[in-house]
């Protein structure tokens, strides 16, 4: 039996141009001392050497934030965000062949942010604190966030354990996860980019965590099922043309413990959760055509990074040849090479992070 480790338990449950940026791995380094984007090379190989750490102008936490998508790239790909839990602010930077640049640091009107998205110029920002609430702005082409119009959205309860915020291919929907409540809210999006009322719906599984979307308008999203020993699963949703998640494969095993961070390739034909008690990778064939999921892997290991790793954060490159899982437990983001069949082949390591860093981007 695979035990979750109180320091692994916390990360996961607690309440709380193209050219120019291919080849890149983003973190946060959430130091109560002063927050810090930390990039990474990656080489031809898939391995990563440092690039260099620029201040986000906010300060972390210094623990997990219980979250995906606390470091996220916008559309260009050209633009990195970053959540200062801390500090109660979101930081834009542009990315350039010099490296990150800082280019804006803004309020997010609410409590302890801990997820960013943005589609095509439209962000929002999951306030996880406090009373909960979804803020959302305008971003620039220069790297300027502007609120949009409307008061914060809230989120189903004070008490909803928010994990994550995503925008949904059509830029119609807001999605967000929600442990405590289990549930997934769904927010529709005006034309002038407020946030109408929610409808949440029950999650298939309990403590649903991450998500990501895939191909063929599915979504995939962890259950963590409380840190339960080796109870953990994914399921799987087909957006309906209203936008609304339609479950097709409920609670698939990965008989693991805290499944917690999602990551899909390009194609959408494969979906990895990092299993946070088990220090595991669980991967998942996905029909893109009807969002039915299939574990690779009968024993729910398709990736093992060892006891006591405590995976985090899990991002796949932009060209989906590698996979990378943030480890601070063990000081490293450890790198997979992706096959053909959607095996995982195990790469070294790069090891040098901060114990206290939290949040994935690679491209």
């Amino acid at each position: 039996m695979k035990h979750l480790s109180t320091l692994s338990l916390f990360a996961c449950l607690s309440v709380p141009a193209a050219a120019q940026t291919a080849g890149l791995v983003f973190t946060q380094s959430n130091s109560p001392m002063g927050n810090e984007l930390i990039a990474l090379q990656r080489d031809a190989m898939g391995g990563l050497t440092m690039q260099g750490k620029t201040a986000t102008g906010g300060t972390g936490t210094g623990m997990g934030l219980g979250s995906q998508g606390s470091v996220a790239f916008v559309t260009d790909r050209r633009k990195v965000l970053v959540v200062n839990a801390a500090s109660n602010s979101l930081s834009a930077f542009r990315l350039d062949a010099s490296g990150p640049t800082l280019m804006d640091v803004e309020p997010t009107q609410g409590i302890m942010p801990t997820s960013v998205t943005e589609r095509d110029g439209r962000v929002y920002v999951l306030n996880a604190g406090g009373m909960g609430s979804i803020v959302g702005y305008n971003l620039s082409q220069a790297g300027i966030l502007t609120p949009l119009p409307g008061a914060p959205a809230p989120l189903s309860s004070s008490m909803a354990a928010a994990a994550q915020v995503g925008i949904t291919p059509d830029g119609k929907q807001l999605i967000c996860s929600e442990r405590a409540t289990e549930t997934i809210g769904v927010y529709p999006i005006a034309a002038d980019g407020s946030l109408g009322q929610a409808q949440f719906l029950r999650s298939a599984g309990m403590t649903p965590f991450g998500f990501e979307f895939a191909r063929g308008n599915n979504l995939i999203v962890s259950e963590a099922f409380g840190g339960a020993p080796d109870a953990s699963a994914v399921s799987s949703y087909k957006l309906s043309s209203m936008g609304l998640p339609m479950l097709v494969s409920a609670s698939v095993p990965t008989t693991e413990t805290a499944a917690c961070w999602i990551a899909n390739t390009g194609n959408g034909r494969y979906s990895y959760t990092t299993n946070t008690g088990s220090g595991t990778v669980s991967g998942y064939r996905v029909m893109t055509a009807t969002a039915q999921l299939e574990a690779l892997n009968a024993d729910g290991i398709t990736g093992n990074l060892g006891a006591g790793t405590n995976p985090l954060d899990a991002s796949i490159s932009i060209d989906s040849r590698y996979l990378y899982v943030l480890s601070p437990a063990t000081a490293e983001i450890a790198a997979f090479r992706i096959e053909e069949n959607g095996s995982l082949s195990k790469l070294p390591s790069y090891m040098g992070v901060p114990a206290t860093a939290f949040g994935l981007a690679a491209r």
